[in-house]
């Protein structure tokens, strides 16, 4: 798997490749002074949820839930 992170005014676009699928998505975080470490994993763990909800037929709503916790702990 291929991460790649971009730091993109108040959010990070992640692109990744994965079982030779490509998801690109877009990370909103309301606290700018974060770690960087802490933002890579956050961001790997989305893009991993993202691949794994590929396959799952409830996927727009899980991953919309997904964002929303990820940004409510922040």
């Amino acid at each position: 798997m291929h991460d790649n992170i971009k730091k993109q005014n108040s959010y990070f676009k992640i692109s990744t490749s994965f079982l030779d699928h490509k998801f690109s998505v877009n990370i909103c975080f309301r606290k700018q002074n974060l770690h960087n470490l802490f933002l890579s994993k956050a961001a790997q763990l989305s893009v991993l949820f993202l691949a794994f909800l590929h396959f799952e037929t409830a996927f727009p709503t899980l991953y919309a839930t997904f964002l929303i916790g990820l940004q409510n702990n922040n």
